[in-house]
């Protein structure tokens, strides 16, 4: 199902699949996903879920006949909790709605412990060497890395990735493609990031975006949270590290991802922080992004973008 709806949906990139649910009879099955359209500016995912007609052969093999139109898949939609009833069509008899587990969402990149050259040529790796996507836009290199991590994730591999970059002539101030690089200086690229995320400045943009009072969570990689300490005075503002309870050494998530790691405990990284920040963007009531709604710099760095964000 999920191999016939890559192939059938060219226009979108797939995010993550949600587990197959029965359908109303035995010859269908409903699935859900998360998904960007390959052509999207904004850094939001949307949300969609389909009946699947499964078709039977003579020797039994099955396949996928027919997918429905868009959100016709009620069966693998995830519920609210305390959803109202009577918010939308209640599932035929009287049997529970299925909940859509989540798929794909843990990944395991701890570091491998190489205890000796043998042990190391013993292990299995992925090497994703740029190919296809050398000097491509910054965009396209991200994705492109998240479906390399993906597919190690799928084989069960390390993945050995070349840290040098090729910089696009897009961001280069040579308007050339230059080999090597690991980075561009962030006011080449973003003259005014800077100055448009500055406190003061952010408190202006949110006030005709936000109401006084409201609670705000801030995804960002800034390590003084200090920084954002005049927005208090007019919102309740809250950031990840106010929840590490979650994952430090007492917490189930601590305990259960060690067991997992044969009794070697798993740092809660980088990429953990980053999967995390976009759950919790993802679920606000509202969302406000940096290069669409706080800055008129392009996202991909100066003239990569056709209209200014608002």
């Amino acid at each position: 199902m999920m191999r016939k709806a890559i192939e059938h949906f060219k226009d979108i990139h797939f995010y993550r699949f949600g587990k197959p649910v029965p359908a109303n009879n035995d010859s269908s099955c409903d699935m859900a996903w998360r998904f960007r359209p390959k052509e999207g500016k904004t850094a939001a995912f949307y949300k969609d879920y389909r009946r699947f007609v499964i078709g039977r052969s003579e020797n039994c093999t099955l396949s996928v006949v027919g997918i429905g139109d868009y959100h016709t898949g009620v069966n693998a939609r995830k519920r609210k909790k305390n959803q109202k009833p009577g918010f939308e069509k209640a599932p035929a008899g009287k049997q529970k709605p299925v909940l859509l587990p989540v798929v794909g969402e843990t990944v395991n990149d701890s570091l491998p412990v190489v205890e000796s050259e043998k042990s190391f040529s013993r292990g299995k790796y992925l090497i994703y060497n740029g190919g296809g996507d050398r000097c491509k836009s910054m965009n396209h290199y991200l994705w492109s890395f998240l479906c390399a991590l993906g597919e190690a994730q799928y084989l069960n591999r390390t993945l050995i990735m070349d840290l040098t970059i090729c910089l696009n002539s897009m961001y280069s101030s040579s308007n050339q493609d230059e080999e090597g690089r690991i980075s561009a200086k962030n006011k080449e690229l973003w003259p005014n990031l800077a100055a448009d995320t500055s406190p003061d400045a952010l408190l202006s943009t949110l006030g005709d975006k936000i109401e006084d009072g409201r609670n705000i969570y801030i995804a960002t990689n800034e390590p003084d949270t200090s920084f954002f300490d005049p927005l208090k005075d007019k919102y309740t503002t809250h950031f990840l590290d106010e929840y590490k309870d979650l994952w430090d050494e007492n917490s189930e998530w601590y305990s259960e991802t060690t067991k997992l790691n044969k009794g070697v405990p798993v740092e809660f990284d980088g990429y953990m922080r980053v999967s995390v920040d976009t759950e919790v963007f993802l679920r606000g009531k509202k969302q406000i992004e940096t290069f669409n709604d706080l800055t008129n710099d392009c996202k991909d760095g100066i003239n990569t973008c056709n209209t200014a964000a608002s």
